[in-house]
C-alpha cells in the first residue's frame, strides 16, 4: 500500500494498522528521491497491503512549502516523535522502518539504499532470491555513512 501524505495522525494510524511500515521523507526537487520511488513501488508490488508505504514531503512537514491545512513541524513532532531524528537531518530522501508499530531502523545515505535493502531491512519480510539485507547490516551501514560526515 502506497500513500502520500503529512497528516501526522494519518501517519500514525497507518504505522500502527500495518505488520510493516517504511516512512520516505523526501521532496519534489530531489532527484535521488524520484529514484527511490521507483525501488518503493518495487516494494509495493512484492508485498501489496503487507506493507504500508507513507511517503512524507519533507518540504511541507517542515514549513518551506506551504499547503492548506498542514500542522506546524512542533505538532508533527508530537504525534511522531521519531521525527526529532528526521528533522535534524539535512538531506533527503530518508526512509524509517517500522515493524509492529515499533521503529527498527533508517537509511539516510543515497548510497546506501537499493530495492535489496528496502526489502530486507523490515525482519521478516524477504523477496524471493537473494536481496536480502539484515537490519544490523543496514544499521552497521548506518553508523559508517555517518563516521564518514
Amino acid at each position: 500500500m502506497l500513500v502520500h501524505t503529512n497528516d501526522p495522525a494519518r501517519i500514525k494510524g497507518l504505522i500502527e494498522a500495518h505488520r510493516a511500515a517504511i516512512v520516505d521523507f523526501s521532496t519534489e526537487w530531489c532527484g535521488p528521491c524520484k529514484k527511490l520511488a521507483v525501488d518503493l513501488e518495487d516494494v509495493e508490488k512484492e508485498y501489496g497491503s503487507e506493507v504500508a508505504i507513507i511517503g512524507v514531503d519533507k518540504d511541507v512537514v517542515s514549513g518551506r512549502k506551504k499547503v492548506e491545512g498542514q500542522v506546524d513541524e512542533a505538532r508533527f513532532a508530537q504525534v511522531l516523535p521519531f521525527y526529532a531524528d528526521v528533522a535534524g537531518l539535512g538531506g533527503v530522501p530518508v526512509l524509517v522502518f517500522f515493524k509492529d508499530g515499533k521503529r527498527i531502523g533508517k537509511i539516510l545515505d543515497e548510497g546506501e539504499r537499493e530495492a535489496g535493502m528496502i526489502f530486507g531491512a523490515i525482519p521478516g519480510l524477504k523477496k524471493p532470491g537473494n536481496a536480502f539485507v539484515s537490519i544490523e547490516e543496514i544499521m552497521e551501514r548506518e553508523d559508517m555513512v555517518a563516521a564518514r560526515r
